[in-house]
């Protein structure tokens, strides 16, 4: 709890390390294990929470400052599966950030009859949705609805994470297309379609 050797501590990683690499070694590990040991014990939950909000703060301001500075095209981000996922969320969608993109963050929570009527008021050119892990019924419900939504508005949409073969093949039938793990071939791939010129 001790809030200025964190930030020192952060600081000193984000100046020394990629930020890809930061996120998927150090981050992402140390939220999972936090929120294990929440989910196990209640009375360690503190730890996850006060972590989980120090990062909030430390990622939602490096995303927005970024964010601000672009001039490239929008692009709409959210995700699907884990109403806790809103870091993870930003950490991914902050390599976009870097190559010119302006992202329009929606977060986790956001219903999916919502989002043609957001890209259309955002002028947000494409939709790229994360999904994580949940159970075989839930999952299904959730691919059929965001292949309902790619359906019903006229730009890209692309999905990644946590993603089984079944749903693979029922998004791409969709339209949608997946990305795979890594920021490098995630640009390259929204490039493709998006065009990279005016980025």
């Amino acid at each position: 709890y001790q809030l200025a050797k964190l930030e020192h501590l952060h600081h000193e990683l984000f100046s020394l390390y990629p930020l890809e690499l930061v996120s998927k070694s150090l981050i992402k590990p140390a939220l999972a294990e936090l929120r294990g040991q929440a989910d196990k014990l209640t009375s360690l939950s503190g730890n996850y929470h006060f972590y989980w909000h120090f990062l909030q703060q430390r990622i939602g301001g490096l995303f927005l400052r970024n964010t601000l500075q672009n001039n490239g095209r929008k692009i709409a981000l959210m995700g699907c599966g884990d109403s806790q996922a809103e870091i993870e969320l930003m950490l991914f969608g902050l390599p976009l950030i870097t190559h010119g993109y302006r992202l329009v963050f929606l977060g986790c929570n956001v219903p999916l009859d919502a989002i043609p009527l957001t890209m259309s008021r955002a002028n947000a050119e494409a939709l790229l949705v994360t999904l994580s892990a949940q159970d075989e019924t839930e999952s299904a419900e959730i691919i059929a609805s965001i292949g309902t939504l790619a359906e019903s508005i006229n730009s890209p949409v692309f999905a990644c994470g946590e993603i089984s073969s079944n749903s693979t093949n029922n998004l791409t039938s969709h339209g949608i297309t997946l990305l795979e793990d890594g920021s490098e071939s995630q640009v390259v791939a929204i490039e493709s379609k998006l065009g990279k010129d005016s980025v």
